[in-house]
């Protein structure tokens, strides 16, 4: 137990002791990797047609009321947000930095799994004591994808470093694969949004298979890869879907692409 750590047994910790203890353990590694932009708990990398997100949600009093947790225990979210299909849509106008787009705002999204296991442990009864067991971590049930920071804090540096384990181990490539832009436009075409279990969300690339968000990706993934034909197909499924006949723009931009690069092709 580290000092940090040790100090805050008996009582109770904020946010700030979380800040401290992913900015000794996580930040730093994260850092050399190349995320060199950083907030107390979202932090950047940029790739060659992408930006890299790793975020560490907290959780308000209202919701971590709801799921039993404390207000300083956190999850994991990672997203890849791409220029390329900003630019195609009217999400650009709400990202003031969009060198710091915020995870919420990234079209891939992924809520990482802890690898530890924080089950609710009952108290041990003494012998002949009349009152019953009662849980010692409240209305907590583990969850996956909240990693549990105990009131009196204690557990803080061994849950930081299993989300940086799991940062570099499981996030980091995922990033990494989601980052490749062909890689990106058969995931938005065809891989379904997961579940990490039920009611709790893995990973999402911006609704269901065949809906407008995927289809505005794939168009949009097809124009930065300059695929003419995968481009064409994209526009002709989204010309066949009503909301797109209502919201022509979308279309124009893209068939706008269409003849920027046949032009292209032409003039060589």
């Amino acid at each position: 137990m580290t000092g940090r750590a040790a100090g805050a047994v008996g009582g109770t910790i904020d946010s700030k002791a979380v800040n401290r203890a992913l900015r000794e353990i996580v930040w730093p590694d994260l850092k050399l990797l190349g995320f060199s932009r950083r907030t107390p708990r979202t932090a950047w990398r940029d790739r060659s047609h992408a930006i890299q997100v790793v975020n560490f949600q907290s959780f308000n009093s209202y919701l971590a009321d709801a799921i039993g947790a404390t207000t300083f225990s956190f999850g994991v979210n990672l997203g890849v947000f791409y220029p390329a299909i900003a630019n195609q849509s009217a999400i650009a106008s709400f990202i003031p930095d969009r060198s710091r787009p915020p995870e919420w705002h990234c079209q891939a999204r992924k809520h990482l799994g802890k690898g530890l296991v924080q089950p609710n442990t009952m108290v041990k009864r003494r012998r002949f004591d009349p009152r019953s067991p009662q849980p010692s971590l409240g209305r907590w049930v583990d969850r996956p994808d909240i990693w549990y920071v105990l009131p009196d804090g204690s557990n803080v540096d061994i849950v930081a470093q299993d989300a940086h384990d799991r940062i570099l181990e499981m996030g980091i490539p995922w990033l990494d694969r989601l980052s490749d832009l062909a890689a990106a436009r058969r995931h938005f075409q065809g891989v379904a949004s997961s579940a990490l279990a039920p009611g709790i969300g893995d990973e999402d690339y911006g609704g269901a298979i065949d809906s407008p968000n995927r289809w505005l990706a794939v168009g949009a993934l097809s124009a930065a890869l300059e695929d003419l034909s995968g481009l064409r197909w994209a526009i002709d499924a989204m010309t066949a879907q009503p909301y797109f006949r209502e919201r022509p723009s979308d279309l124009n931009a893209l068939r706008g692409a269409v003849s920027d690069m046949t032009e292209c092709k032409d003039e060589s």
